[in-house]
């Protein structure tokens, strides 16, 4: 039986993909990068640093690039990020039945604080694991565990929820039950490829996963 839950943001909880996209094609532009989408794609569940090594010329230049992205992406949050139907009434269902929850994110911590108090979704989560928190980042299962220590849950008796691949095989490591989060993936076919123990299509999918 199933007695707590962790969920990624992005493609998860919260529709980031407009205000991504915008935040990392303003950015490169100015400085001459047109990025395609299968390098898009493929930076997509990366952390920002990290995915801006796909095109930076340097470390300096990585470094540079991420911060004008954080930038860009808090300016322009408000006016992009969009709930998913269904997300709000499905953590507030689960809440009410007592289950534990937390947040596993390679964001830092200001974007997903944003992201999450935008929706007014932090409510539900008594733990929010974000980049600075782990030396690596997921597919690595440190932050997945690291959150169910903060909760008080047992990793194998623990759903993480997630719209990557990165999150399904971060969570099968962990020795937890892994959801692929169909209505927000950027890739279904990499999410399929990656074997979740469940392929939601919808977030009030998971209430029968929690029947029990």
């Amino acid at each position: 039986m199933l007695t707590a839950a962790l969920f990624d943001i992005d493609g998860t909880l919260a529709d980031t993909t407009l205000l991504i996209r915008d935040a990392v094609t303003q950015v490169l532009r100015a400085d001459g990068i047109v990025p395609t989408d299968d390098e898009m794609k493929k930076g997509w569940t990366m952390t920002a640093l990290d995915r801006m090594r796909l095109w930076a010329r340097s470390e300096v230049h990585a470094a540079d690039l991420t911060s004008r992205y954080h930038e860009r992406y808090l300016a322009r949050h408000d006016a992009l990020v969009r709930p998913y139907p269904g997300v709000e009434e499905t953590l507030a269902a689960l809440a009410g039945r007592g289950i534990p929850m937390a947040v596993v994110t390679s964001k830092i911590r200001t974007t997903a604080l944003r992201a999450l108090d935008a929706l007014g979704l932090q409510r539900f989560f008594a733990a929010l694991i974000c980049e600075e928190d782990t030396p690596v980042p997921k597919p690595d299962p440190a932050p997945l565990l690291l959150a169910a220590e903060q909760i008080g849950a047992r990793p194998a008796t623990t759903l993480m929820v997630g719209d990557g691949a990165v999150d399904i095989l971060a969570g099968r490591d962990a020795g937890m039950v892994t959801a692929g989060a169909g209505w927000g993936a950027l890739d279904p076919q990499a999410l399929r490829a990656a074997r979740p123990t469940y392929l939601l299509a919808q977030p009030a999918d998971l209430l029968e996963l929690f029947a029990g």
